[in-house]
């Protein structure tokens, strides 16, 4: 129940008592204390009624008496009309399915399109990366992986929304090898680390163009530039320069005969000077003739630049026996001088025990013009046309190499030859 204290003077008085009552009935309003209430005796009709909001149906004196309370006022928070309940019809719509494709997964600096399906329009957020915000389909191109949703809307205005994350890869770290520098004509190996794959370019020189590690043998200074790619298709790129170094050109001059007594002497003649000579009986840059021996032998002279590279070349020396024995003036030729057309004829000399070997040589000779022609026998020769034949022989001696070369005999024309 409500209680209030107040301090009621003689005479009328306002009294607030601000009470919040709730509906119900056999409520009573009453004093504490000894104080009179004036009341009325006369003319006391019950109930009194303040409609819609009380009834006021006796005192505690009885029906006949009313205790002086006048001019209520009653507040009420509110007042509910219900009129009698007629039927209605609710449609419930149902929401859109909104969903949504495309790649989620993209490269730093790339983009992705979107698209939302499954209502009559959409609105992305957050904006940050979107091409736009209020379109189906959007290109999402964030700086780091974001989570966008979009919210689709369908001709009933019921909404359904659908997150999708777009996941910004790294992309790799691609390492090489430092820059290198060969020589022409050589190579170097190339390799790359730090993806999954691997594309050279260009493929100029390159043994391969698809792989980590490439043999690299450029004709000339080229910079390769090796673009690897992770296991999320992202890709980095790195160059390496090789440089080629030309060669130096090389020269030997031409080296004299020799005899096998020499003393040995110092080779020259390689150009650029400072090379290294190399050969049979050289030692140190000599040439030493009793070590490499009677005959022909290969020299060679190898230089080397301040770059590394380096080229060789060479010559011949040849080492003679200055000291052979001459198998001295073989005899005269034994056989015709003349013979007929379609003959043989045998010719021959004496022995000597100084000659180990017998090269003949037929010497043609045409007056106009004058022609030389060295052919060496055994042969067959057509001599219609040739007005003078002259033989040759050349003496071998039988361990030295010191050759004895005389015209022993004049031959007339005629018209054939056999040896």
């Amino acid at each position: 129940m409500n209680s209030q204290v107040a301090s009621i003077p003689s005479g009328e008085s306002r009294i607030v008592l601000n009470w919040s009552i709730p509906p119900g009935s056999d409520y009573r309003l009453v004093r504490a204390g000894s104080a009179s209430l004036y009341r009325n005796n006369a003319g006391v009709t019950y109930p009194y009624t303040v409609p819609n909001y009380l009834s006021i149906k006796n005192s505690s004196a009885g029906t006949s008496y009313y205790y002086f309370f006048y001019d209520w006022e009653i507040n009420s928070p509110g007042i509910t009309c219900v009129s009698a309940r007629v039927p209605a019809t609710l449609t419930v719509n149902t929401l859109p399915t909104v969903s949504v494709s495309g790649s989620t997964g993209i490269c730093p600096g790339a983009s992705t399109l979107l698209t939302a399906s499954g209502a009559a329009s959409y609105l992305w957020s957050p904006a940050t990366g979107l091409s736009a915000t209020n379109v189906a389909s959007v290109n999402a191109s964030p700086a780091a992986t974001t989570t966008y949703t979009v919210t689709g809307t369908n001709t009933n205005g019921c909404s359904a929304s659908q997150n999708v994350t777009v996941t910004v890869n790294a992309n790799p770290v691609v390492v090489v090898s430092a820059n290198a520098a060969i020589c022409a004509g050589a190579s170097t190996s190339l390799t790359a680390s730090g993806a999954a794959s691997y594309i050279w370019s260009p493929a100029t020189g390159l043994s391969a163009t698809n792989v980590a590690s490439v043999n690299a043998s450029p004709a000339a200074t080229t910079t390769y530039t090796v673009t690897g790619t992770n296991a999320a298709g992202c890709t980095a790129s790195q160059n390496v320069t090789v440089t080629v170094n030309p060669l130096p050109v090389v020269t030997l001059a031409n080296f004299s005969s020799v005899c096998q007594t020499a003393a040995a002497f110092a080779l020259s003649g390689g150009s650029p000077a400072g090379g290294v000579y190399s050969g049979p009986g050289v030692n140190a840059g000599s040439f030493s003739p009793a070590t490499a021996g009677i005959g022909t032998h290969t020299i060679s002279y190898l230089y080397q630049n301040a770059n590394g590279c380096s080229a060789s070349t060479s010559k011949t020396i040849t080492v003679d026996n200055c000291n052979c024995i001459t198998p001295g003036t073989p005899g005269s030729i034994a056989g015709a001088a003349s013979v007929c057309a379609n003959s043989a004829v045998t010719y021959s000399v004496n022995f000597n025990a100084n000659v180990s070997s017998y090269n003949w040589v037929a010497l043609l000779m045409r007056l106009s013009p004058p022609v030389r022609e060295l052919i060496r026998l055994p042969l067959l020769m057509d001599l219609i046309t040739l007005p003078v034949v002259f033989v040759w022989l050349r003496l071998m001696p039988a361990a030295v190499h010191c050759p004895v070369v005389k015209p022993l005999l004049k031959l007339l024309p005629v018209l054939r030859v056999i040896f």
